[in-house]
């Protein structure tokens, strides 16, 4: 488990989830992982008004990675989802198909909001991780 607190005074815990010892992600699936976390930090920051943020990532043997970001903050709007000249979720959401994964972001007034994706393994499907 790691805990950063940011000069933001938001709380961020890492949780991470290994089933194998071995690791086979290729470079490009560990920087989609990388560079939607980072978005999805950046979101928080700049939008959510949140206190809390928690990430999970899991590595699932033969499968592939599973990555969830959730925050206790504002929640995100169907509005927000569509803004003129904003390329944020638009930026993640072709990440992760260009590694052949899946991904969802929901959202609730006042109940935070969640990122989750799915990278496949090299070869593996994608289908049946996300709604």
């Amino acid at each position: 488990m790691f805990d950063l607190r940011l000069p933001t005074l938001l709380v961020v815990v890492l949780d991470h989830r290994q089933e194998s010892p071995e690791r086979s992600s290729r470079v490009a699936d560990d920087r989609c992982l990388y560079r939607v976390a980072q978005e999805a930090l950046n979101n928080v920051a700049k939008h959510a008004q949140a206190t809390a943020v928690r990430i999970d990532l899991e590595l699932i043997e033969g499968e592939g990675t599973r990555l969830a970001i959730r925050d206790d903050g504002r929640g995100i709007q169907a509005a927000d989802r569509h803004k003129p000249g904003s390329f944020g979720l638009r930026g993640m959401a072709e990440r992760v198909r260009a590694v052949g994964g899946t991904w969802s972001v929901e959202g609730a007034p006042g109940g935070g909001t969640r990122v989750e994706l799915f990278v496949p393994v090299s070869g593996s499907s994608a289908s049946g991780h996300l709604a």
